[in-house]
């Protein structure tokens, strides 16, 4: 029989790999660190105006444990005339009070960041545009989520 370098090489390396194998410790799974999601993935991309003097709120509905990944720019002349604030709230019933989390305030010429919603609702941005000229915001949102309409 004959056998060439490469089949001893390979001999070689089989009978190393027949060491006691690795061993792993299992350690349980940590509260919130894993979601399924019943909504299907969603990569937008938006822009979204505000006008002078005025404020919006661009919003999502997202269910507990949705994650997203968002990057948000724009190009005022002064950034810090352009107030954003990121949160979530729960959607009210009637007179009932709803709970809101401030997750950001800032003023800068962009965000970026993810979020892993701690609670069925609404969240989002609300931007306010403190300057004297409309101020065109770039959204960019990958994740579990859909736009939020409100009705009226």
């Amino acid at each position: 029989m004959r056998m060439t370098i490469f089949g001893i090489v390979g001999i070689a390396l089989l009978a190393g790999c027949q060491s006691e194998p690795v061993k792993w410790i299992e350690i349980p799974l940590a509260e919130r660190t894993f979601f399924d999601s019943a909504k299907d993935m969603h990569r937008g991309h938006y822009q979204v105006e505000v006008a002078a003097g005025e404020s919006l709120e661009y919003m999502l509905q997202m269910n507990r444990g949705d994650t997203i990944i968002y990057r948000w720019t724009h190009q005022a002349d002064d950034p810090k005339l352009l107030v954003t604030e990121f949160h979530g709230h729960t959607i009210r019933d009637g007179d009932e009070p709803g709970t809101v989390m401030i997750y950001k305030t800032d003023s800068a010429p962009e965000g970026q960041g993810s979020l892993a919603a701690p609670f069925d609702g609404i969240h989002g941005w609300y931007f306010n545009n403190e300057s004297d000229n409309d101020i065109v915001l770039d959204i960019e949102i990958v994740g579990f989520y859909e736009l939020y309409e409100e009705e009226h």
